[in-house]
């Protein structure tokens, strides 16, 4: 046998011994004479081609892009050694892991000895020891492990020793250890329970319910067997029609004893538990969903004193109108819409109505079949009732405007047409939330970190997101409104004043997302404006100011500052140059010098003479900050200034010209690509402009060569810029 398998084994060494005990092999064939090299015949007018002579080896089509900046001379960086990368490569992994998990070879022993035996005997012994020893958190942490490594007959031993009803402390940790394998541990992943395993745990784990008495075990026992039956139907396993007769045959019943109000209690739970997508049976469902919802109805007012089944039956009705688009009943799925809409918020209980109204956002997504269709009106209504109690936690709050941001994604244009159907004192009512939530700010420490992508946007919370789909609803009621007016009105008196510098932020946000749909009454509104604006470029808070410059700015680009009035732009040039000059952020410097260009473009010629010579001398200061993106702006700022402006910026050509140029021919081992293909822009923006610059030819030459270079490196970017310098060489040369 050992021969045979041998034999089948491919032993190179084997053979390479075999082969050198017998006759030497005759030795290799020598190889052809090399054929003398004739030339490919070519035309007369085409020489014969010769092989380039290549100084240096070819380049390795798989090595890194060459940088460009990087002088050959220097020492190139020492490379990192592959087993580096790997053991760097599994720190990482190992400090994502789950601290509170086994991971590894280290639990098989423990697998081992609890799962692969016929018996459940030791792991109740193991479980019953942990009970007794609570302080000793290895073992809660092996099970853990279990339920994360091995869900599959981990949960099949769980099922087994919970229907054989052990003691009442076995049976919470059992339930307990089951929902943390099915329902938290793989929630996500409905296939990591395979297909057999989930046919033997659908009995044990339906009857272990059944047979259940305990109140405080059933609601996780009714997550556990709704998990489960999700995951069933993942399969093609034919549905969980035992489930759903015992669902139908615990609502039913109609006596008052102890045992039928449990039973019809477990009911409620599972039905309300069930995932609405989980529709299979269609027959079933047919010869009992009216009459199953007809109970639910005659149960939910009759019972409404007691809060405990009333909510139940409402959660049940709940999964009866997400099952009735599937069963083509959309007329009760509206009337259920309209009964649980109208008592959404009458619980005692505030995290039972929270978990309410989130549902009701989750369902407006699927309503494909239209059982809200009529009713988005009174959506609205409802959510703003709950979003502008003060009495509850905003988590509530936050939950009702999100419902209604998913109900406008889930129909597009909704809020527009809702917005302009509202009165005076809706309007109002609206503006009130919007400003709450735009209190959802903190000044992180993360926007002074100017370098950092969208750091402008830290400490923006969720709940100011919505503040700001609010004010965007707003906007959209147009022409004619009293929301404009109405706004300022309540800006001027509560919050322009406040010590809050939260609430002094929010009047330069709601004046921005008015701007961007109510431009008539922006502009016939802006006295007011004005002073609010000029109040907040005041503020000493850098989170203010820098929303008051946004603000400025987003006016300025929409046309709205009074156009027969410059006096306003003069106004906001002089204090934005004083703001420049005064600050040292960088984040409000960006945003003041994006003002300030927004302003010289929109405003006359002859009303920019006083400040022209101003504005060269403060770009040409930042020029020389150390922020790159500062830079950027200054020169295209600068740019504009010389094409609007030749009179005034003659003055300064010249020493704008020297600053541009050092830029343009810096260490190009400083990747500065971006601002180097701007200054070469203004540099070609002020030749074409002004005439009477000092630029001779080799300095033409030596910009006209960057530019190509800058080509090459930024090709869309720059390739407008050829143009000019092409013109300037022919120009000198002549």
């Amino acid at each position: 046998m050992e021969a045979s398998s041998s034999s089948r084994r491919r032993d190179f060494s084997t053979m390479e011994a075999s082969s050198s005990s017998g006759p030497p092999p005759p030795p290799p064939p020598p190889p052809p004479p090399p054929r003398p090299s004739s030339p490919i015949p070519s035309p007369s007018f085409s020489p014969p081609y010769s092989p380039p002579f290549l100084d240096s080896p070819p380049r390795d089509p798989n090595a890194p892009p060459r940088d460009p900046y990087r002088d050959p001379d220097s020492p190139s960086p020492p490379r990192i050694p592959y087993f580096q990368l790997v053991s760097e490569k599994r720190r990482k992994i190992e400090s994502k892991r789950n601290q509170s998990i086994i991971h590894s070879f280290d639990i098989q022993p423990t697998a081992t000895s609890l799962l692969k035996s016929n018996g459940i005997e030791a792991l109740q012994i193991f479980i019953e020891e942990m009970i007794q020893n609570p302080e000793k958190k290895s073992s809660i942490q092996i099970l853990d492990s279990l339920a994360f490594h091995y869900p599959n007959s981990f949960s099949l031993k769980l099922a087994t020793l919970l229907l054989l009803n052990p003691p009442r402390p076995i049976r919470n940790e059992v339930v307990l250890l089951l929902n943390e394998t099915l329902a938290q541990a793989h929630r996500d992943d409905l296939h990591k329970i395979g297909s057999g395993v989930l046919l033997q745990l659908k009995g044990p784990i339906l009857e272990s319910f059944k047979i259940e008495l305990e109140e405080v075990l059933l609601p996780l026992l009714s997550e556990i067997v709704a998990n489960l039956a999700s995951r069933i139907y993942a399969y093609p396993l034919g549905g969980w029609l035992e489930l759903l007769q015992y669902i139908v045959s615990c609502i039913s019943l109609n006596s008052n004893d102890d045992d039928s109000v449990l039973m019809q209690r477990k009911g409620l739970m599972l039905l309300a538990d069930l995932s609405s997508g989980n529709v299979q049976h269609g027959d079933f469902w047919k010869n009992h969903y009216r009459d199953l919802y007809e109970n639910l109805v005659a149960r939910f007012v009759v019972e409404n004193p007691n809060e405990k089944l009333q909510a139940l039956t409402f959660n049940a009705l709940h999964t009866m109108m997400g099952i009735a688009q599937s069963l083509g009943e959309s007329e009760i799925g509206s009337a259920i819409f309209s009964m649980l809409l109208d008592c959404i918020d009458q619980h005692s209980n505030e995290d039972i109505v929270l978990k309410r109204v989130q549902n009701l956002g989750e369902f407006f997504p699927k309503d494909v079949v239209g059982v809200i269709n009529g009713k988005e009106e009174r959506v609205f209504r409802v959510m703003l009732q709950i979003a502008e109690r003060e009495d509850v936690s905003e988590e509530l709050r936050y939950a009702a405007v999100n419902a209604l941001q998913e109900l406008d994604e889930a129909k597009v244009g909704l809020m527009k047409n809702l917005i302009k159907e509202l009165s005076y004192d809706d309007a109002k009512r609206v503006l009130k939330v919007s400003l709450y939530f735009l209190l959802g700010i903190e000044d992180d420490p993360l926007w002074f970190e100017f370098e950092m992508k969208r750091s402008i946007f830290a400490g923006l919370s969720a709940r100011y997101e919505l503040g700001e789909s609010l004010l965007n609803w707003l906007s959209f009621e147009g022409y004619g409104s009293m929301v404009v007016p109405m706004a300022i009105e309540s800006l001027k008196t509560t919050y322009s004043a406040s010590i809050d510098w939260r609430k002094r932020h929010a009047v330069m946000i709601v004046i921005a997302a008015l701007a961007d749909g109510q431009k008539y009454d922006v502009m016939m509104c802006f006295v007011e404006i004005e002073k609010l604006l000029i109040e907040c470029l005041h503020d000493r808070h850098h989170r203010v100011l820098w929303a008051a410059i946004n603000t400025l700015r987003r006016l300025t680009e929409r046309s709205l500052l009074p156009q027969a009035h410059y006096k306003y732009h003069m106004k906001f040039l002089s204090e934005l140059i004083t703001i420049i000059k005064s600050t040292s952020y960088p984040q409000i410097q960006v945003e003041a010098v994006l003002a300030i260009r927004s302003l010289v473009t929109n405003c006359k010629l002859e009303s920019m003479a006083s400040f022209g010579e101003e504005l060269v001398i403060v770009m040409l200061e930042l020029l020389k900050n150390e922020k790159e993106k500062i830079q950027e702006e200054a020169v295209d700022t600068l740019k504009t200034v010389a094409v609007l402006i030749p009179t005034n910026f003659l003055k300064h050509c010249n020493a704008t010209m020297v600053t541009l140029s050092a830029i343009l021919f810096e260490d190009y081992s400083i990747p500065k690509k971006l601002l180097r293909a701007k200054s070469l822009e203004c540099i070609s923006s002020i030749l074409l402009t002004n005439e009477f610059v000092d630029f001779n030819k080799q300095d033409t030459v030596d910009v006209s060569i960057s530019a190509i270079s800058n080509c090459l490196v930024l090709q869309r970017k720059t390739s407008k810029l050829f143009q000019p310098f092409l013109i300037l060489l022919s120009t000198t040369s002549n």
